[in-house]
C-alpha cells in the first residue's frame, strides 16, 4: 500500500546516483528501503536487513529489527547467490532464501472444502467452481491495512476518474484542494489518507468502506490504476487457508460468511501473493512497510499507537483501539464488532478472509466521502442498500 509516484522516482534516482557515485546508498545491488527486498535479499541502508513474516509471505521489507506477529515468525531473507560462470555460459541465480528455508518454498495458500479433500499438491488459491450465470469472481482473499499514506488514486491522472480521490492535510485534517500535494509518507509531504475513508456498518450484515487493489489482483481482472474509483461488492465466503503442514487457518467466522461489503478503490498496492485481491482500509490493522506516516499525520502520537506495534496484522483486541486517535477508533472497533476479527471458530479464527466479488455502481455514500467517481460508473449495475436504521438481516443485495 501507499506506493506513490514521487517515492518511486526518488528511490530510482537515488539508486542511479549510487551506481554513478557509489556513495548515495549502501549497496547498489540491494533493495531501496520502501520496496520488496524478497528477490535481492538485502537492503541499501547498511543498518537494515530484509525480513519476511512466515512461510507464505511474498513481500519482504527492509527493517532494522522484526517482531513475530499473527502472520508468522520473522525470518531474514539472505542475499541471492550467483554461480561462477564458464566462458560464454549464461548466468544463473539462486533466489534469496530465509535462514530456515532449506527446501523450495511452499505454495502461498490453498483453499479447502469443508470435506478437506484437498492435498498439499493442490494449486494455490484454487477457485471454487461458480454457476454459469454467477456474476461473482471466486477464490480470492482480502487483507487490511491503515498506513495514513496518501492513496495512489488521490494523484492527478490516476485511472479514469472525474476527479482525483480526496486526500487530507496532515496539519489541519481538512481535504486538500490540489491533488499534487506530496505524500506525508515522503519526507516533507503533508497529504494523508482522510480519516473518513474507514469502514462503517449499515446493518449487522452490510457495510461500506474503501480498499486498495493488490498487484496480483490483475489475475482476476482488476487492472491496477484502471480500478481507481470503481466500486465492488465483496461477499465473505467460508474457505480457509492451509499451511505447508496441511493445517487450516484463518478465513471467516461462520457468522461473517455471506456478509456483504461494498468498497470503493482508492489505492493500488504492490503485493504479488497469488489469490490476493483487496486490502480493506481499517484503522489499527497494520501500517506495513510505511510505518511512520501516521505519526506525522497525527501529532503527539507514536508509531505503535496505530497498530499496537504489529506492522502486519495490527491490534488483536478491541480494547487496544483506544490507543488510536479518537477520529479513527470507530473504524478500528468495526473490525472486531462487524468483521469479528480473530474470533475463534473450529480450526481457525477470522483472519485474511476469502471473498467473492463483482463490480457495482458506487453508492452515493462512498462518492460523497472520496469526491471521486469512475467515468463509466453509470453503466454498472446499481444496488439497493439497506437503511442504517434497518437492523434486519440482509441475505442478498440485488
Amino acid at each position: 500500500a501507499g506506493a506513490m509516484q514521487q517515492r518511486s522516482f526518488a528511490a530510482a534516482a537515488c539508486a542511479l546516483a549510487a551506481l554513478l557515485l557509489q556513495g548515495c546508498l549502501h549497496k547498489k545491488n540491494c533493495a531501496p528501503d520502501n520496496e520488496n527486498c524478497m528477490d535481492l535479499g538485502c537492503c541499501m541502508s547498511p543498518e537494515k536487513k530484509c525480513w519476511i513474516h512466515g512461510d507464505t509471505a511474498t513481500f519482504a521489507s527492509c527493517e532494522e529489527t522484526c517482531q513475530d506477529g499473527l502472520t508468522g515468525k520473522c525470518r531474514e531473507v539472505k542475499p541471492k547467490v550467483t554461480t561462477s560462470l564458464a566462458p560464454g555460459a549464461k548466468r544463473e541465480t539462486v533466489a534469496g532464501t530465509t535462514e530456515e528455508q532449506a527446501t523450495p518454498k511452499a505454495a502461498p495458500f490453498e483453499t479447502v472444502a469443508d470435506s478437506d479433500t484437498s492435498s498439499a499438491e493442490a494449486s494455490p488459491a484454487t477457485t471454487p467452481k461458480a454457476k454459469f450465470d454467477d456474476p461473482y469472481t471466486h477464490g480470492t482473499w482480502a487483507t487490511s491495512y491503515w498506513d495514513c499514506c496518501k492513496p495512489s488514486c488521490a494523484w492527478d491522472g490516476e485511472g479514469s476518474l472525474d476527479r482525483a480521490v480526496k486526500s487530507c492535510d496532515a496539519k489541519t485534517g481538512k481535504p486538500l484542494v490540489s491533488p499534487n500535494t506530496d505524500d506525508v509518507c515522503n519526507d516533507g509531504g503533508t497529504a494523508t489518507m482522510c480519516p473518513d475513508q474507514q469502514p462503517f456498518a449499515l446493518t449487522d450484515r452490510v457495510s461500506l468502506g474503501f480498499a486498495s487493489i493488490s498487484a496480483s489482483a490483475a489475475d482476476h481482472g482488476l487492472k491496477g490504476a484502471a480500478t481507481c474509483g470503481q466500486c465492488f461488492e465483496l461477499v465473505f465466503t467460508g474457505e480457509q487457508h492451509v499451511n505447508s503442514k496441511k493445517e487450516k487457518w484463518g478465513g471467516s467466522h461462520p457468522d461473517v460468511v455471506d456478509k456483504r461489503m461494498v468498497v470503493q478503490v482508492v489505492n493500488v498496492g504492490v503485493d504479488q501473493a497469488k489469490g490476493h485481491s483487496f486490502e480493506i482500509l481499517m484503522p489499527g490493522a497494520g501500517q506495513g512497510v510505511y510505518a511512520g506516516g501516521c505519526k506525522k499525520a497525527y501529532k503527539g502520537t507514536d508509531e505503535d499507537d496505530f497498530d499496537c506495534g504489529m506492522r502486519y496484522g495490527g491490534c488483536d483486541l478491541k480494547e487496544q483501539c483506544k490507543k488510536l486517535p479518537s477520529v479513527l477508533r470507530k473504524g478500528c472497533e468495526w473490525r472486531f464488532d462487524w468483521l469479528m476479527w480473530l474470533k475463534p471458530f473450529g480450526m481457525g479464527r477470522t483472519n485474511v478472509p476469502y471473498v467473492k466479488f463483482r463490480r457495482v455502481q458506487c453508492p452515493k455514500q462512498l462518492v460523497d466521502i472520496t469526491g471521486a467517481q469512475a467515468t463509466d460508473d453509470a453503466y454498472e449495475e446499481s444496488i439497493d442498500l439497506p437503511s442504517p436504521s434497518n437492523k434486519t438481516e440482509v441475505k442478498e443485495i440485488v
